[in-house]
């Protein structure tokens, strides 16, 4: 098995006369040239995926295409990088506003929570949107392990 050294070489090598290519035309061409058996196709193809985004010579534009790092402008990585955040500002889902939310949900419900509730323990608020709280009676579970002899 090579290493992820030489499949990001041979990689490389392919990009720079091709000057772009698809991660799969890209993955033909080195499988080929270093003749990578199915046995570790598998692992191979993921560490040429994982070396090729780490790698600061490779470059995944917005095509899905794969270019050699030093065919790409410096205002082009610029407007691929701005078209990205302004994409997810774009976005309807604003976090900041969900946390909020669930801060004074988890809020409210401890306040509402009495404090006679020794023996029991929150574990999960019910996903189901009911707004139960599963918890946990320790009493029972006490008395089952007495009851088992533990």
């Amino acid at each position: 098995m090579e290493n992820r050294t030489r499949l990001l070489e041979v990689a490389y090598q392919y990009l720079m006369k091709h000057k772009k290519a698809s991660f799969n035309d890209i993955w033909k061409y080195v499988k080929k040239e270093l003749n990578i058996s199915s046995q570790y196709e598998e692992k191979a193809i993921g560490n040429l995926y994982t070396g090729m985004i780490l790698d600061t010579k490779f470059f995944l534009k917005s095509d899905k295409l794969w270019y050699p790092r030093n065919e790409i402008s410096l205002e082009e990585i610029k407007s691929q990088v701005t078209s990205i955040t302004s994409d997810d500002t774009d976005d309807e889902f604003d976090l900041s506003e969900e946390i909020t939310e669930e801060t004074e949900i988890f809020s409210e419900k401890e306040e509402d929570s009495d404090d006679d509730d020794e023996d029991e323990i929150f574990i999960a608020e019910d996903n189901y949107g009911d707004g139960d709280v599963e918890t946990l009676d320790l009493d029972l579970n006490k008395r089952i392990l007495q009851e088992e002899d533990f």
